[in-house]
């Protein structure tokens, strides 16, 4: 099973506006975007044999750099690199500073850890090793493939479709046995048996037992990320969702379409859906405060709110502040943050062949706008 995570990639004749100070769309090897002090520019035309990546800063191309592939550049200076075909790169890494290879492109996947570390995959079948580039050490290899990066000190990897967790120093401290696992959060990780979900801690032992059901819908376009948040877990049974706590014990009842934790405000949004969506917005322990009808609030890792019309289709989105005050006007057909910076995209139904990429910063201002611009899912590892 591969992880998915979202590329920003142009396409068509790419006519992009950057801001007079460039960020980075910088990916990290857990998956998840990150941004930086660098940006990644598009390459242009639709040859995905020959496509190249140039990584910049302060608007300067950095020399030696570029690739068929970039996906992140650590605290130390190291860019992950791909050579080969953009579709099934072979990645390395690179210094930034001197565009000298550091590590030969010699790997299925890379995972950046944090601290300087990298989970390297490679070999058929795959194997990976964990590699310490701050203290030139090197663990050995464990087969599998790293699947998700580090959460209360344990590394999610799958071997021949099963999930366990390995600790920094490759040592397998829960046996792949999983058919589905997430990445530990306070202390637990859900994990999943023969459609059945429950709760680990970092020993692997069962503290909730594995009770709850699939939604099939989280594998349509994404991977399951079932976890607790503020003490309280939205879990899925029979065919709806409601909160547990770290006892079991039900905080919501199992009746809605969909559930958000906000861990800003400290509250549950339950999502009924239908030709008019409703919304419970209910406090931290499940005492509904009140129920709307005309929007949605969907809290973002910056702490801010997407909040999108129902009323209508297509839907649109904008960002609101906590207070309900607009930071970026309802114009968009998806929005997206990595905790500093706001990606959003306009997708005309009408025209099809246009789409629009902007990115704001967390007070609404404008640092790139993209014609031609579209978010893509992509595969790595």
């Amino acid at each position: 099973m591969k992880k998915i995570f979202l590329l920003a990639i142009a396409f068509l004749t790419a006519t992009s506006i950057i801001a007079e100070s460039p960020r980075t769309f910088n990916f990290a090897g857990n998956g998840y975007m990150t941004f930086a002090d660098y940006s990644i520019l598009e390459p242009d035309g639709t040859d995905f044999d020959n496509i190249k990546y140039r990584l910049m800063k302060d608007g300067k191309v950095v020399p030696g750099i570029e690739s068929v592939s970039l996906l992140s550049v650590d605290e130390l200076g190291h860019a992950v690199y791909g050579t080969g075909v953009s579709y099934e790169p072979q990645y390395g890494l690179k210094d930034v500073n001197t565009g000298d290879v550091i590590l030969e492109p010699a790997y299925s996947s890379i995972w950046y850890l944090g601290g300087g570390r990298y989970a390297l995959a490679s070999g058929d079948p795959v194997s990976f090793v964990i590699r310490d580039f701050k203290n030139n050490t090197e663990t050995a290899a464990v087969k599998g493939n790293v699947f998700e990066g580090v959460n209360d000190g344990l590394i999610l990897f799958d071997r021949d479709g099963k999930f366990g967790y390995v600790d920094f120093d490759n040592n397998v401290k829960i046996a792949p046995k999983y058919d589905y696992s997430c990445g530990f959060s306070e202390g637990l990780a859900a994990v999943s048996l023969n459609g059945k979900w429950g709760f680990i801690d970092t020993a692997g032992k069962v503290v909730i037992p594995l009770q709850y059901d699939d939604d099939e819908s989280w594998y349509d376009s994404d991977e399951p990320d079932v976890k607790f948040l503020k003490g309280r877990a939205a879990v899925y049974k029979g065919e709806n969702y409601g909160v547990i706590d770290k006892a079991a014990n039900i905080v919501v009842p199992f009746k809605y379409d969909y559930i958000t934790i906000d861990t800003v405000k400290k509250q549950i949004v339950g999502t009924i859906q239908g030709v008019e969506p409703k919304y419970d917005i209910m406090d931290i322990d499940g005492k509904l405060l009140r129920s709307q009808e005309d929007y949605e609030e969907r809290p973002l890792k910056s702490g801010l709110y997407v909040k999108s019309t129902a009323e209508r289709w297509p839907s649109f989105s904008g960002i609101v502040d906590a207070s309900g005050k607009e930071v970026i006007p309802m114009k968009y057909n998806f929005i997206a943050d990595d905790g500093e910076l706001i990606i959003c995209q306009i997708y005309s139904y009408e025209n099809p062949g246009v789409p629009v990429m902007d990115i704001y910063d967390k007070t609404g201002r404008l640092l790139y706008h993209g014609v031609n611009c579209m978010f893509l899912p992509f595969f790595v590892g």
